[in-house]
């Protein structure tokens, strides 16, 4: 797969997940809801189980779970 395709691969995962935590329009960067922490967190274990696994719900649920799990997340705790 080229880097172009994968790109653009990632881009549809990424807004699935997006669209799965229930994002307007699956965008990540311009949703204002989200703090600049959480928009990282989000990309960034998105990234890391899109080589694991190609099931944006089961990576959405993930995520949320992260989210969730404690109340003084950021960078640091990833």
């Amino acid at each position: 797969m080229s880097n172009q395709s994968r790109y653009s691969s990632f881009q549809a995962y990424l807004h699935a997940v997006a669209d799965y935590i229930g994002m307007e329009y699956g965008d990540i960067e311009s949703d204002q809801r989200l703090s600049d922490d959480e928009k990282w967190t989000i990309k960034t274990l998105a990234t890391a189980h899109y080589d694991m696994d190609d099931n944006a719900s089961n990576t959405a649920n993930y995520i949320m779970n992260f989210l969730h799990s404690s109340r003084n997340w950021n960078r640091e705790n990833i």
